[in-house]
């Protein structure tokens, strides 16, 4: 439910557009799928998300592309790949 400011929390530290599309819809589920993951060895991961987050605060989807593009770099530049 909405706040008073009309954002909703995503997750456990970033707000979201009550009124976003469904696009920002689908990205806030994803994003918070990702860190309210248990998995050990997820700490790299939920770091730069939540610096991707805060790059973009109203817009998950430019959020969730960020940390997409950074994350194929980063695979992409490990041996053997």
């Amino acid at each position: 439910m909405p706040g008073a400011d009309g954002m909703l929390q995503l997750g456990r530290h970033h707000r979201f557009d009550a009124g976003a599309t469904p696009l920002q819809g689908q990205a806030h589920e994803i994003i918070v799928s990702i860190l309210d993951d248990p998995s050990p060895g997820l700490d790299g991961v939920k770091e730069r998300l939540t610096r991707c987050l805060a790059a973009h605060p109203h817009a998950p989807e430019m959020a969730l592309l960020e940390h997409l593009r950074e994350t194929v770099k980063i695979v992409n530049a490990e041996p053997g790949q």
